[in-house]
């Protein structure tokens, strides 16, 4: 009877449990798309190991070899350290094109399956939804850059017709396997924006290294594919030069990193002392002028007690993106924390003013939709210095740039001031209001 009268209660209880997976507080658009995205993929897999089957014994210890070299290099760089977070490029194509390439279909499906299960346990516990999509995108992707190999390759047999066949194949996998590359990139950019509407397409998707290093991974999976086709053997022969290019990627990736602010993808306070002290040095033997803005949003203490720090932290981040899209490439612009940006501008005094100005009027022009009917509307006090008139070092001009912005505040905010307008005796910045 105890039993009997338990059992009611387990029900309800796991159903609570499902609905409270973090997967359904994702927007409706979102979650649709991962779950399209999910079922297509389970979908692809049945279908093709109907119509396709799983082949033979050789092919299932090139999937295996594949699989455990792919293994051994994510294992081998996990040690250098935790990976960046966002978006970044493991290579793991290297080693999962090759199966599109030249295993039956079911294969491409579970190819990413390891990886992903790999990641989960070994290096970076995420949300499960999250894994899941991520394996359903490339293994799906991966399905499709393997037919449409094989409809342009014209049916060719694999193996030693990678030798007899070479400008017929070698081209039609290149295009198969960039296909596939974008297709995952734009899934997985839909689900982000989907999810994060303020995360810009062009972030995502017109990133030129990210590009470059998506270029270079189809292509070294194509040289992998070559030597798979010819002996499962081979890709032994593979693993070292790929293990030294994961670890070169891993280690640009991590030094990439340790110089960014994770919010809003500027560069940090640290990263940005040392570029413009370089700056200073080319500007010292050019012989020209380098300013010193620095930006503070006012009152921004109260978008985060009003609506939290979530959304003030979406803020920051398009704030970051106006003022980049307002500079040019060689002007250096970091976040410093908080609510600061600063930004090491080419020029003397009179184009330092029109800058700050113009990025000024851009902020307090514009509005922040963040989901809300009303929006928000901020605005900033700058604060400008220029070198050898204010300062020598990024430290002297953060000083005197500080004051300047200090007194913007004072003034009534909203306003750019540059140190040489100030007082003589201006006295020291405290603690301003924000």
């Amino acid at each position: 009877m105890a039993d009997a009268a338990a059992q009611p209660a387990v029900g309800p209880s796991r159903s609570w449990v499902v609905r409270s997976w973090p997967i359904w507080r994702l927007p409706s658009a979102a979650l649709t798309l991962v779950l399209v995205v999910d079922a297509a993929a389970v979908a692809f897999f049945a279908w093709s190991a109907v119509t396709s089957g799983f082949g033979g014994t050789r092919d299932l210890i090139v999937f295996g070899c594949l699989i455990a070299a792919g293994l051994v290099c994510v294992e081998v760089i996990r040690r250098m350290g935790e990976p960046p977070r966002g978006l970044f490029q493991d290579l793991m194509t290297v080693w999962t094109l090759p199966i599109a390439l030249l295993l039956p279909a079911p294969f491409a499906v579970l190819a990413p399956v390891p990886d992903r299960a790999w990641a989960q346990w070994r290096i970076r516990r995420g949300a499960l939804y999250r894994r899941v999509f991520s394996t359903a995108s490339i293994g799906l992707t991966l399905g499709g850059s393997g037919r449409l190999f094989h409809a342009l390759a014209g049916g060719q047999v694999l193996g030693a017709a990678w030798g007899q066949h070479t400008a017929v194949l070698l081209p039609a996998a290149m295009l198969a396997g960039c296909t596939g590359a974008a297709a995952n990139t734009v899934l997985v950019a839909a689900a982000r924006r989907l999810s994060t509407p303020d995360v810009s397409w062009a972030a995502m998707l017109a990133d030129r290294d990210m590009l470059v290093l998506s270029a270079v991974e189809v292509s070294t999976g194509l040289a992998v594919t070559v030597l798979a086709a010819q002996s499962p053997a081979l890709i032994v022969v593979a693993l070292p030069p790929m293990i030294l290019l994961h670890r070169s990627l891993w280690h640009a990736q991590l030094t990439a990193a340790a110089r960014t602010d994770t919010k809003t993808g500027l560069l940090n306070a640290t990263a940005w002392h040392r570029e413009v002290e370089r700056d200073i040095d080319r500007a010292a033997r050019d012989q020209r002028d380098l300013s010193v803005l620095l930006i503070d949003l006012d009152r921004f203490k109260t978008i985060n007690d009003a609506y939290g720090h979530l959304v003030g932290d979406r803020v920051l981040a398009e704030v970051a993106d106006l003022l980049g899209a307002e500079l040019r490439s060689i002007d250096i612009l970091a976040r410093f924390g908080g609510d600061e940006f600063a930004v090491a501008v080419t020029g003397g005094p009179h184009r330092a003013k029109t800058t700050a100005e113009r990025l000024r009027h851009r902020i307090a022009g514009h509005r922040f939709d963040l989901g809300r009917p009303d929006g928000l509307r901020i605005t900033a006090s700058i604060g400008i210095a220029t070198l050898h008139t204010d300062g020598i070092d990024p430290t002297e001009l953060l000083a005197a740039a500080d004051a300047a912005m200090y007194a913007a505040k004072a003034a009534g905010r909203n306003r750019t001031i540059a140190s040489v307008d100030l007082p003589i005796d201006q006295p020291q910045p405290g603690a301003p209001a924000s």
